[in-house]
């Protein structure tokens, strides 16, 4: 059997947290793809109450408003961020990388100034989905910022 992971969005401090269902690891610990030592489970589970066999770990934290995510083929998370009503203008894509491999994602880049919703890579570009339309950026993989500047796709809808 293997195990099931599965990232949550957390509010209202809005952290992402990786939740697991451990079939052949200890509750304490999340199973790591290549590595041979596991994560360690945060005390408490990020504030999350879970069932047996559940344990989750705070991968990052005061990030913003997330609204959506993917994930890289190497591991790093892009965040479609999107301000709040009478909130700053922290918006466009949060880049997380787990530079020192702990399990934290402790690099961070912001690029884009749209916020929105939607968010997924695709064949060397990364699209993102502001309230109006859709943009995409060149993406070169095990980069954490686009390679060239936002292209349009589609602009004009409806807020």
């Amino acid at each position: 059997m293997s195990s099931r992971l599965s990232l949550v969005l957390a509010a209202p401090a809005v952290s992402l947290l990786l939740v697991s269902a451990p079939a052949r690891f200890a509750p304490e610990v999340l199973p790591r793809a290549g590595q041979a030592a596991p994560i360690e489970c945060d005390a408490g589970n990020g504030g999350l109450t879970l069932p047996d066999g559940f344990c989750a770990v705070v991968v990052a934290d005061e990030i913003g408003r997330a609204r959506h995510l993917t994930v890289a083929s190497n591991g790093d998370l892009f965040v479609a961020i999107r301000r709040g009503r009478g909130e700053g203008s922290d918006e466009g894509v949060l880049a997380l990388r787990d530079a020192d491999g702990d399990g934290r994602m402790d690099e961070r880049h912001r690029f884009g100034d749209a916020g929105g919703t939607g968010i997924a890579l695709h064949d060397g570009y990364l699209y993102q989905a502001p309230d109006d339309g859709v943009v995409r950026y060149p993406y070169r993989e095990g980069d954490l910022e686009p390679a060239g500047p936002a292209e349009t796709i589609v602009s004009g809808l409806p807020g």
